[in-house]
């Protein structure tokens, strides 16, 4: 089982509001579990919904070739 990390401490590492993390839980974009009253975040969802979420490098200022 992966480690179980706070909406808080998700909101540290990505640089963003912890209410933001609450907002991706509740539409359930980001998994979550809950533990009594806590709500903790698998670290597995939050690789997944980086990796997700990540755009692929593209080459700028590169010229095609025409023919004519």
């Amino acid at each position: 089982m992966s480690e179980l990390i706070s909406p808080a401490e998700v909101a540290a590492s990505w640089h963003c509001s912890p209410s933001f993390v609450r907002r991706e839980i509740s539409a359930g974009r980001l998994p979550a579990v809950r533990l009594g009253r806590l709500v903790r975040v698998p670290q597995e969802a939050v690789d997944a919904y980086v990796s997700a979420g990540t755009i692929a490098p593209s080459v700028t200022g590169a010229r095609v070739a025409e023919t004519y």
